[in-house]
This record gives C-alpha cells, structure tokens and sequence, in this order.
C-alpha cells in the first residue's frame, strides 16, 4: 500500500515536470539599450539619459513599469512617471536619466534595470555598466534670481552658492549663465571663480546687462553652468523668470506672408507705441544663401555660430506722429536656387555625355622619308557603340607604302585624294583599336604637308549618331 501511494506521488511530480513553462512567464520582456557603449563614463552630479528598447514576449496588453536596482534607486530622476502600457508582442522604448548623487566614489557600478508587469511581479532585467568617476568636488547648493518679474530695461541679478565638499582646493572653475528663450541661448556671460578651499562655501550676486536681449515681454530661462578645469559642463540648474513689458514703452509688430513655389514675401511693420523716440532694431534668420534673400531697404547680414541672421534698425517717432512706424519688405528667391540646380545638373549631364563619346587620335613616325600613321580610337563609354564607321582621307600629295593593318571597307576617289572608309560594327565599351599605314611624300614641301582629321562614328544606346574627330597631322 506504501509502495502504491509513493508510486501515484512520483507520477504526479513527474507530470508537473512536464508542464511546459511559458517563456514569457519567465522573461515577459527582451531588453536592449539604443547607441550605447560597453562601459559608459559618467561624473558624479551629472545626469546621463540612457533608451531602452522593450520588446513584449507577452500575448496581453499590460501595464508595465521600471524598477531600478536598490541600490542605485537614489540614482533616477525624482518625480518622473516609470510605468506605461504596451500591447501583446509590442515595442516602447523608455529613457531612463541616472545621476550619481555626490559622494558616489570612483569605481564601477552595474545598476540593475527592471521591466516589470505592474502588481504581478513578473520582470526582465538588463544591467548597465558604468564607470563613476568622482571628480566633481563643489555642489551647487543653490542658483536663484533675486527677482522673479523684471522690467524689460532693467538689469537682472542673480544669486549663487557653491560648496566645495572635495578633499582638494577648487581653482580655475568658472560659472557661466544663459539667458534663454523657446530652448534658444540668446546670450550667455562667464565669470571666473575665486579658488575655493576644501569645505568653504562661495556665494556671489551678479548683475546681467541683458538688456539688449530682450526683443519681447514673456517667459524666459536663466541657466546656471558649473564649468570645471577641463572646460566640461558639471553641474546645471535653471530658474524661469519674467520679462515685463517697459513701462509706457511698446511698440506694434506685424507681418504678413505671401508664400509660393518659386519666391516667398515678407512684409514686417513696425508701429511706436511709445510717447518718446524708439529705437527697434528687427531681425530675422537667412536659411542657406543670402543671396537668395533680396530687401528692399539696406540691411546688414551677420554670422554668429555659424547662424546667419539680418538686422535692421529704424528710429521710429513718437506714437501718432509722422515717421511712428517703419516697414522691411525682402524676397526669398526660390528660383534661383533651382535655376542653379538645373544649370548644375545640366553641366553635369553634358559632362557625362563629353566623356561617354568615342576618342580617335592620329599620330605618325618617320623612317627616311616614309611615315607611318596610326589611327588609334577607343570606345569610352560604359555601353557598346554600333555601327562604327572609321573615316579617313590620304590626301594626292602622299602616296601610300604598303597596305593598311585593318582592310578599308571601300576607297572612294576623290578630287584631291582617296577617302578610305572601314565598317568597324560594334565596339564594346572600353575596346580600342589602332589602324597603321605608311604614306610618302610625292614632292618636298618645305613648309611640310598636312594630312586632314580622321573621324569615328557610331550610334550610342540612346539610339543617337556620336562623330567625334581628330586633329590633323603635319608631316615634314
């Protein structure tokens, strides 16, 4: 009866065994990281955003979330969604920003990356490996505006405090600060920072002459760059700040656009809404040729990063006078950007052509007073040439010294000599040939005598006759 019940207990161990485990139960994702390294160096502070591809095993849709390993969890951005929804057998990327938090010490880390199916449990993982280096010795405790709100003509104050929490002294580090707007750096200022002892702490306030930078009220971005010895961004911060409009000081834009295939017009108005004088200054980008561009009123083209923009400045009178607004009318020129292409793609053509046809040269030697002439053409094209003719004329003044290397087709008297023709056929592409004869001299000229060009023909694969001709040849 034992023996019995150990026997059933063995069958149904074995049939569990046999169960097939679903490869999606045991990984539900495959993982792999986008344009990445084998091992990736990273300071201690900065931030580097890493894309991992997610491929789903599973036959569901799930909700789907990302775990970091524990010990690295301080490591991720604080506050950004980690879960998201991705269909049966589907593909998401995620892009995960790590940041080694100061004291990280320099070595090796492979923080683990979980794929999880949210509240269930089942995960795949994939390591990254990178190298923290801790070079970053100060911490920029704090990057602020001493206003939140300021008038457009009115200089902006900032605040900064940096800690210096190495083990060395700081030197030779520099702070820059970037006044930005729509994601675009209108202008940026640097200061060079006093050497920093281990464990002080530096505070500064600057003032910013960011005046001329303004061009409109609105939202705009202040960044705060901690640029160490080697000239590398360490750390950044940012602080939103807002521009109001001068006071009693405004002025009206507006611009109107015609667009088109062939050109493109622009009209900009500018109107003084000011009691006093306004000075405006406008501009505008140029996209690849300035010469394109055509205005109607001078303006100056500058190049600044590699960006190319025109400026113009009018001085408008007080509002509701005479001279309160001025205007910039300028015309892109389509056309002539594709007159050059076609003007290129036509020289390039005729080029391809030039090259494609037939070459024939005529050279001689000289033994005593026989020459012997060779006609040598070619085939240059990539294609055969068919119906090739070769023509040449011996002119009466010459008689001709033994045969010809190729038999002539025909000979044809003319009034003054023999016009010799051979019927070549076909020539492959790149095949050449060299027809020899000897000539003599029936008098002395003393001015030498010149025998007249030799010519090929044939008919090319676009079913067009080629004739091209050599130079002719003295003979003395």
């Amino acid at each position: 009866m034992v023996v019995k019940k150990i026997l059933i207990v063995l069958v149904l161990f074995l049939l569990f065994l046999s169960v097939p485990v679903s490869a999606a139960d045991s990984n539900p994702f495959e993982l792999s990281f986008e344009n990445i390294k084998t091992t990736n160096i990273i300071y201690v502070g900065n931030a580097l955003q890493y894309t991992i591809n997610i491929k789903s095993n599973l036959n569901e849709s799930v909700n789907a979330e990302i775990v970091l390993s524990m010990n690295h969890k301080d490591w991720a951005t604080a506050g950004k969604k980690t879960d998201f929804n991705i269909d049966s057998f589907g593909n998401t990327s995620y892009s995960i920003e790590l940041t080694p938090p100061l004291g990280t010490s320099t070595d090796n880390y492979n923080p683990i990356i979980y794929v999880c199916v949210k509240n269930v449990g089942q995960c795949s993982s994939i390591i990254l490996r990178l190298h923290v280096v801790d070079r970053l010795q100060l911490k920029l405790d704090a990057f602020e505006s001493v206003l939140d709100t300021y008038e457009a003509d009115e200089n902006i104050s900032i605040m900064f405090t940096l800690n210096n929490q190495g083990k060395s002294n700081i030197i030779n580090y520099k702070f820059k600060v970037n006044f930005v707007k729509d994601d675009v750096v209108l202008v940026s200022e640097l200061f060079d920072l006093d050497p920093i002892d281990r464990g002080d702490i530096l505070r500064r306030i600057e003032e910013l002459d960011l005046i001329q930078s303004i061009t409109e009220p609105g939202l705009y971005v202040l960044e705060g760059i901690l640029i160490g010895d080697a000239g590398d961004t360490l750390i950044k911060k940012s602080v939103n700040i807002t521009i109001k409009p001068p006071r009693d000081s405004s002025f009206e834009k507006s611009v109107s656009t015609q667009p088109g295939i062939f050109k493109k017009s622009v009209t900009t108005t500018l109107k003084n809404e000011e009691r006093l004088i306004n000075n405006i200054t406008l501009t505008g980008p140029i996209y690849g040729f300035e010469q394109l561009y055509s205005f109607d009123s001078p303006v100056e083209i500058l190049i600044e990063a590699n960006n190319k923009y025109f400026t113009y400045s009018c001085e408008l009178n007080p509002r509701d006078t005479p001279g309160d607004s001025c205007t910039l009318s300028y015309t892109v020129n389509y056309w002539k950007l594709y007159l050059l292409l076609v003007l290129l793609t036509s020289v390039l053509f005729l080029l391809y052509v030039y090259l494609e046809l037939p070459n024939i040269t005529k050279k001689h030697t000289k033994h005593d007073d026989v020459h012997s002439i060779q006609v040598h053409f070619k085939n240059n094209s990539m294609k055969s040439l068919t119906s090739v003719k070769i023509k040449e004329f011996i002119p009466s003044s010459v008689m001709l010294i033994g045969t010809f290397s190729i038999k002539p087709s025909s000979h044809k008297k003319k009034e003054n000599g023999t016009e010799i023709i051979w019927n070549i056929g076909n020539l492959d592409s790149k095949d050449e040939r060299v027809i020899t004869y000897s000539v003599k001299p029936r008098l002395e000229v003393d001015e030498g005598i010149v025998l007249p060009p030799a010519e090929i023909s044939g008919i090319n694969y676009r079913k067009k006759k080629d004739l091209v001709k050599s130079g002719t040849l003295h003979l003395k």
